[in-house]
C-alpha cells in the first residue's frame, strides 16, 4: 500500500445520549458475524480521527480474567472517556 493501514474492531452504535450520572456514552462490542469474530476493517491511518480512552463496565464488579492485556477482549460493555482532554470532550460530547 502506499499509505499506513491500520485494522479496527468496530463496537455497536452509540445512543443518541450519554449516560445521566457521569455524562458518558456507554460502548458495547458489536454483534459478532456468522463465522464468530468480530466486525473489524483495515482502514486507512489518515482516517483516524482520534483515538479514545474506554473505560470498563465496573458495574459488576473486576472478573479474575480482566488484566490490561485481556480487558478489550474480555469485557463487553465500555464507557467512552469524553473527559481525557479538550479535544476529546468537544469531540464526542
Amino acid at each position: 500500500p502506499s499509505e499506513p493501514l491500520a485494522y479496527v474492531e468496530w463496537f455497536a452504535k452509540l445512543k443518541t445520549a450519554p449516560e445521566p450520572h457521569h455524562g458518558m456514552y456507554l460502548v458495547t462490542n458489536s454483534v459478532p458475524l456468522a463465522d464468530g469474530h468480530s466486525p473489524g476493517a483495515i482502514i486507512k491511518l489518515s482516517s483516524i480521527r482520534q483515538s479514545c480512552y474506554l473505560i470498563p463496565d465496573f458495574s459488576n464488579g473486576v472478573l479474575a480474567e480482566w488484566t490490561t492485556d485481556t480487558v478489550l477482549d474480555k469485557s463487553k460493555r465500555f464507557y467512552l472517556n469524553n473527559f481525557s482532554s479538550k479535544y476529546s470532550y468537544q469531540t464526542i460530547w
